[in-house]
């Protein structure tokens, strides 16, 4: 009987051990919660992006060199940041580039996922290609 208990405890101790260590490995379920807004934040970024080439386009293949809601594309107001409280930010780099700013939780992996640049501490950029219709 006493063997008994013994294996008992044992098993409930590596079970401990086990959900302890998986914790440990994934980061529990606050990470998950943060990779999924940066997740939404990747999504906004391709969606600002898109208005964007629209406005471009529209506007005789020049990239603009601030962004306003706009009814031809879409009438959407611009995607905000709320977890974070901060707009996203676009820039003007080039005749052909731009980049798209936002926060992030989670910086190092959203760099190291989709080659995004870190900046000004927790902000990761994305950089775009606009292409002229011919």
């Amino acid at each position: 009987m006493e063997t008994d208990r013994m294996g008992l405890w044992i098993i409930l101790a590596l079970c401990g051990v086990m959900v302890l260590s998986g914790l440990l490995v994934t980061g529990g379920p606050e990470t998950g919660r943060q990779e999924k807004r940066d997740q939404q934040r990747i999504r906004d970024s391709i969606a600002f992006a898109n208005l964007v080439t629209c406005i471009a386009h529209r506007d005789g293949e020049a990239l603009p060199q601030a962004i306003a809601p706009d009814a031809e594309c879409g009438g959407r107001p611009l995607p905000a940041d709320p977890p974070a409280g901060h707009d996203y930010r676009y820039r003007r780099l080039s005749d052909r580039t731009f980049e798209i700013c936002s926060t992030a939780e989670r910086p190092e992996r959203l760099r190291q996922t989709y080659n995004l640049s870190i900046r000004e501490g927790d902000a990761v950029c994305r950089e775009f290609r606009f292409k002229p219709a011919e």
